[in-house]
């Protein structure tokens, strides 16, 4: 066997072993530890699969002696058909004919020294067992050994995954926060809640930190910020005086800017403020105004300009020093202040760190990360041992795919696994595609694995991509020197495996080179030559929608050859590859415009897409289905689809109100009784969402991200028992907070033929056989912006620094690193690419600053690139045309115009079209429906003019403006604002005029009304529940009912069989205030809600209040008022209604003794010295109530 041996160094310094060109079929299987190092389209996956049935062919291993892990669930479901797949082909041509193999593996089978009969044997029996496999995800590695040795773990039988733990942590912040700040005097919490003001905002603060990390700095105690905080605020007390007036005496010259002297008194006062009365508030911003570095800032540089011999800032420096002002006690308060919060944060990592385990195990239990640190502590612990024995027992072999992707605690799993001399441990991986840092991912712990490897290896025959394509990625990153910026990584040249003539990228009969270079032109008039972020992101994504235009252009003359068989290009063939989601979204966009199908395979979570803010807002107004602000935003919901006039429309309307309040409490019931996942697709079926959102652009995307929200809700309500205030407290949680789990990523809006827009991180392990890249000349900007915590690596150690003094030299290491991974990500991003691949080039840069992107240094000599006079469109246009003129096999150049236009594509695909039945089978129709009294009163027969022009209903202009007798404003704003107002405020205290202005301005706030004078609304509600109800009683009154004898706003449901309104007409037709109904046929549920249940002297009352403005509150008055509303039928329903409550609930219920009649308060004539004023009632007939009760009860 030909041996290529390749020396290298690791991060260490120190020598490693040689790696030896690894050959799958031919290369002796050592035990050990051996380090594959896997380039990119090398055939990992079948080097596994290889691999695996080398052990159980030539070592006789059972097939649960051998265990394979790899990172994502989709990739063990790959390697699990692979290898059974590479089982059956080898069985089968053993067994039958031979020549099917490939030659390598038929070499390979000719060299085994083992009868045929037993290689035969052996893969049945492989085969036979090949669903009890161990090929498992690292999680579900993790997750398998501890409830299966749950006794030699020392775990419980049954735990219950939990993919997302930020509940839990959430619930650990709250408690810290509730046990830290609380007991503190208001001044002291003042001081640690100025940079977090509650446990969200401060768990947000240290995202990201993980377990194991060291966290900087090491701080004193909180009451040792505290107590010092307290001394200096008492210096300072004393000598503010004669700071503010010296430094008022310097600020009032004309050194300053003017924006700093108009806001130095502001500010003044709000740190004297403070240290003279406390307060809830630590002056935070106005010291800051007021130190140092603050004053500095403040002074004007046009006083201050340079001079030949000291430069502005020096002028300004001493200046402030001849000022003699005292800065010390300011900046000394700013330091305690920060280093509490510093304090603060490092202990709810402690906090979160020690209880997390705890809580989790106390329910039963475990998070993801979770199970490996339990595990990897059992694998490194005494306590361990048993564990430890019995896995090295039961596996003699383990593949660890993407093992670049580890981190310590994985490392520990497995090199403890298989410590025994007999075993072998195989880790595959690329760290060149080390890329999941923000993940958890340390590609440190690959170099601390290579260190103790027994053998290396490396596979470099590309069986992925084209000659031209290997060609030019091996001439892109040969071109530097430690081109990956980590001693050790090096690269070493790919070979390609496929022939030029059979795998290649042609126009007509012309062979096209592999990479496209792409450079953005500056506009004629840019005499910088430098380009602007926003102008280079347009015009390349213009350039990249037209050219895939050029490519799928019907008639088009683009052919890829792939394996020998030449096809034209389709969208799937073509992916382009962005940073970001939101960068996605635009391509998609983009794309859309010019009438080419997409699909976006985003790493960005549903909770952060239009549909997660929709979904909160209707489940909101289901939640609360009487609510009707909430009402109206859920009419808002862009699924509905209901427009300006039609919303107005509806508002305005008291049946369409009525019909939709009706319609969310029966969705409401169905969340509560069947959960809400049927409850949403209840919905979605009976508000015929699809055909609404169909109108819409990217409605696929959409309806997709509708289901997945459902999904995702559900299983959470039923994860941790919610109820559903609970579940909208998680959703809302979700929203402010997404976590990427691989759960709430967004999924695929459909499985056309598309083009594929992802992210590079969501590309890797993915090909395609066109790929573009248009956002490899921008810069990661995380780290850079990052001031809250740090994450680096000391002495092959991950920290996190919180803001020790040695933070920015930290965060210098994590540029550096976050540069180094940037480069990795370019490298990930070219090799996707079979057949070409796109990259596009903008010198985005400032006069100062070149453009230190990957992509740079990959592209132009960085010695050359820091000079400002060589970083300009011209030099660097010079050096793409070198490089393609040195290896034109291999690329092509194009500058592109600052002007393009993006043309439109006209028929990508045709569209099926959709055909209707020719005949229908089923009947549509049915008279089933839930009703309520608005819906009913909607069939009032009689004639129009009964109707009083004025009343409660109305929303318009002149309703809402007072008459001088009665000058509160009319309409149904008003009526809400009585409603509330009554329902949620005890009738007691109404009566003593307790309530505040500042509430019922609030209220009115709520429903859009302006009072004048808001104590005339106190004076009506005070008239309303002091008047009395009966003539013969003054007792009887509002006021004089206890909270807890009332029901307010009673919701009820009245199931009932088929009905005819004319039946409810010949029961209730001579009654003065009915009137009749409309012929129409009900079934099904009469709902509603009645404002007032109450009893009083053992006796039942049902009460409904009007707003309803008449020109006079006589008997006769209030009749002609409720005919013409038809308010009769409201109580003679919920007298109905009252009377089957009353049957459950009282055992021995008598009309007679029980019912004590219906009350309609019209509030406006309400006067609580005029017994029974604005007051309509009446006692329903027994025998009347009792017809109708028999007519609803039928079912």
């Amino acid at each position: 066997m030909k041996r290529i041996v390749w020396m290298c160094y690791c991060h260490y310094g120190i020598k490693l072993m040689s790696k030896i060109r690894f050959n799958v079929t031919a290369e002796a299987l050592r035990p050990g530890i051996n380090l594959i190092e896997a380039n990119a389209g090398t055939g990992k996956t079948y080097t596994i699969a290889m691999l695996f049935v080398r052990f159980i062919v030539e070592h006789g291993f059972l097939i649960d002696q051998l265990l394979v892990v790899t990172f994502t669930h989709a990739a063990a479901a790959e390697l699990k058909q692979r290898i059974r797949l590479r089982l059956t082909e080898i069985y089968h041509s053993i067994a039958s004919d031979k020549t099917a193999l490939d030659d390598t593996t038929l070499l390979w089978l000719q060299g085994l020294a083992l009868e045929e009969s037993v290689v035969l044997q052996r893969l049945k029996i492989a085969l036979l067992g090949l669903d009890q496999s161990a090929v498992f995800t690292i999680h579900g590695f993790c997750y398998k050994t501890l409830q299966e040795f749950a006794i030699e773990s020392k775990q419980l039988f049954e735990l219950d995954l939990i993919g997302d733990s930020r509940i839990i942590r959430q619930q650990l912040a709250d408690d810290f926060w509730r046990q830290t700040i609380y007991p503190l005097a208001p001044q002291d919490a003042a001081l640690l809640t100025t940079h977090y003001a509650n446990p969200t905002t401060l768990l947000a603060s240290i995202k990201g930190v993980g377990q194991r990390v060291a966290v900087y700095p090491e701080t004193q105690p909180l009451a040792f910020y505290l107590e010092q905080a307290s001394a200096v605020k008492e210096d300072l007390t004393r000598q503010f005086e004669t700071f503010t007036g010296r430094l008022s005496e310097a600020v009032s010259q004309p050194l300053f800017k003017r924006s700093f002297q108009r806001a130095f008194s502001t500010h003044c006062h709000a740190i004297s403020q403070w240290l003279n009365e406390g307060g809830l508030t630590f002056p935070v911003n106005a010291l800051n105004f007021m130190s140092y570095p603050g004053v500095l800032e403040g002074l004007n540089g046009q006083k201050f300009r340079a001079t030949k011999t000291h430069t502005g800032l020096e002028r300004k420096t001493e200046y402030l020093v001849s000022t003699g002002i005292n800065f010390c006690l300011i900046e000394k308060l700013l330091e305690i202040s920060h280093g509490a919060s510093i304090a603060l944060r490092g202990l709810l990592i402690d906090y979160i760190r020690d209880k997390e385990d705890g809580v989790l195990e106390g329910a039963q239990s475990a998070s993801f990360d979770c199970l490996i640190s339990r595990l990897a502590d059992l694998m490194v612990n005494e306590d361990g041992a048993i564990l430890k024995k019995a896995l090295q027992s039961r596996y003699q072999v383990a593949l660890i795919d993407e093992f670049q992707d580890t981190d310590q605690q994985q490392w520990n799993i497995f090199s403890q696994l298989c410590a025994q001399k007999k075993q072998f441990l195989y880790l595959i991986g690329d760290p060149k595609q080390a890329i999941y840092k923000f993940r958890g991912a340390d590609v440190f712990s690959y170099f601390s694995a290579a260190k103790l490897a027994h053998h290396r290896y490396t596979l470099t025959d590309n069986w992925r991509s084209s000659p031209q394509m290997v060609g030019a990625v091996n001439t892109l990153f040969e071109s530097l020197e430690n081109v990956f910026l980590l001693e050790g990584l090096s690269y070493q040249s790919c070979d390609a495996a496929l022939s030029e003539e059979d795998n290649c990228f042609k126009l007509a009969h012309e062979l096209l080179p592999g990479m496209v270079m792409w450079q953005l032109t500056p506009d004629e008039g840019n005499n910088s030559g430098f380009l602007k972020s926003t102008q280079a992101q347009q015009q390349i994504s213009i350039a990249v929608v037209n050219e895939i235009i050029s490519l799928l252009t019907p008639g088009s003359t683009y052919r890829r050859v792939v394996n020998g068989q030449s096809a034209i290009l389709t969208p799937k063939d073509i992916a382009i590859l962005v940073r970001t989601n939101s960068q996605a979204i635009d391509y998609q966009n983009s794309l859309r415009e010019a009438g080419i199908p997409s699909v976006l395979n985003s790493a960005k979570s549903v909770f952060e897409t239009d549909e997660a803010n929709d979904f909160y807002v209707l489940l909101h107004a289901i939640s609360q289905p009487n609510n009707t602000a909430l009402l109206k935003q859920f009419l808002t919901v862009a699924w509905l689809n209901v427009n300006a006039s039609e919303l107005l429309s509806i508002v305005e309307d008291d049946s369409l109100m009525g019909f939709w309040i009706s319609r969310l409490s029966e969705y409401y019931q169905l969340w509560e009784r069947r959960g809400l996942l049927a409850m949403v697709y209840k919905l979605l079926v009976q508000e015929k969402i699809a055909g609404k959102l169909s109108k819409r652009p990217a409605f696929e995307r959409k309806m997709s991200n509708i289901i997945q929200l459902a999904e995702l809700v559900q299983e959470a309500e039923i994860q941790a028992s919610l109820n559903i205030n609970g579940t909208l407290g998680w959703l809302q949680q979700s929203i402010n907070n997404p976590q990427y789990s691989e759960q709430e990523l967004l999924r695929l809006e459909n499985d056309e033929p598309a083009i594929n827009i992802l992210t590079v991180h969501r590309a890797k392990g993915l090909e395609f056989s066109v790929v573009f890249c248009p956002v490899l000349w921008q810069q990661d900007q995380h780290v850079q912006k990052e001031n809250s915590v740090i994450q680096c690596h000391e002495d092959d150690l991950m920290v996190a620094d919180l803001g020790s003094e040695k933070f920015d030299q930290r965060k210098q290491l994590a540029l550096e690193e976050s540069f180094a991974e940037d480069i990795r990500l370019s490298y990930v991003a070219m090799t996707r690419a079979k057949l070409r691949c796109y990259i596009a080039w903008a010198n985005v840069r400032t006069k100062d600053s070149s453009n230190h992107s990957a992509l740079s240094r990959l592209l132009f000599n960085p010695s050359v690139n820091k000079s400002e006079l060589s970083d300009d469109f011209s030099r660097q246009q010079m050096d793409l045309r070198a490089l393609v003129g040195r290896h034109q096999g291999f690329f092509e150049y194009h500058s592109l115009p600052p002007d393009q236009a993006i043309r439109h594509l006209r028929a990508v695909k045709k569209l099926t079209r959709l055909k209707a039945p020719e005949q229908c089978s089923r009947n549509l129709k049915t008279i089933w429906q839930i009703n309520s009294y608005t819906g009913l009163s909607a069939l009032s027969l009689g004639a129009a003019n009964e109707r009083p022009y004025d009343n409660a209903e109305e929303i318009s202009t002149k309703s809402l403006v007072a008459s001088s007798s009665d000058p509160l404003p009319r309409g149904r704003r008003m009526g809400n604002l009585v409603h509330e107002l009554l329902e949620k405020n005890a009738f007691a205290e109404l009566a003593k005029y307790s309530e505040s202005v500042t509430k019922i301005e609030q209220a009115c706030l709520r429903f859009g009304l302006s009072l004048d004078d808001p104590q005339l609304m106190l004076t009506l509600l005070r008239q309303v529940v002091r008047t009395p109800l009966d003539q013969q009683d003054d007792g009887f009154n509002l006021a004089q009912i206890d909270d807890k004898h009332c029901i307010k706003e009673m919701p009820f449901y009245l199931s009932h069989g088929s009905i005819n309104t004319e039946q409810i007409n010949a029961v209730l037709g001579d009654e003065v205030i009915y009137r009749s109904l409309s012929a129409k046929k009900l079934a099904g549920f009469l709902t509603g809600f009645i404002d007032l249940v109450c009893v009083y002297q053992g006796k039942y009352y049902l009460m409904d209040y009007k707003s309803n403005y008449l020109e006079d509150y006589s008997s006769a008055s209030m009749i002609q008022a409720m005919r013409a509303h038809n308010y009769g039928l409201q109580g003679w329903l919920y007298s109905v209604v009252l009377t089957n409550f009353l049957q459950e609930t009282i055992g021995d219920y008598s009309f007679d003794r029980h019912f004590g009649g219906v009350l309609y308060l019209f509030v406006r004539g309400m006067e609580s010295d005029k017994p029974c004023s604005g007051v309509f009632s009446f006692l329903p007939n027994a025998e009347k109530l009792e017809q109708l009760s028999r007519l609803f009860s039928d079912a």
